[in-house]
């Protein structure tokens, strides 16, 4: 999967509401374009896309805990990478 000419290959993401539903599409649909995935959520399913995680992120120190458990490509910054709040359409 690729947006435009952004290739989604090797990339990472955080998919909150992972364990069903859209959350859980969108994780799979991430994982299958090559993404390394943390699935999060209140009751995760280990067998379900992604690395399982489990936080109530209605509890500000559950956010905490996400963060230490993101996949390693997400730790270190790309240059010209995206930037929270920024979409990732291009004009």
């Amino acid at each position: 999967m690729s947006l435009g000419s952004m290739s989604l290959e090797g990339r990472a993401a955080v998919v909150t509401g992972a364990a069903s539903g859209i959350g859980r599409a969108v994780a799979a649909r991430l994982e299958q374009a090559g993404m390394s995935v943390l699935a999060v959520d209140l009751d995760p399913d280990p067998e379900g896309p992604g690395a399982s995680h489990r936080a109530d992120l209605t509890e500000p120190a559950a956010n905490a805990g996400v963060v230490d458990a993101r996949p390693p490509a997400v730790r270190t910054p790309r240059p010209g990478g995206s930037k929270r709040g920024n979409s990732a359409r291009r004009s």
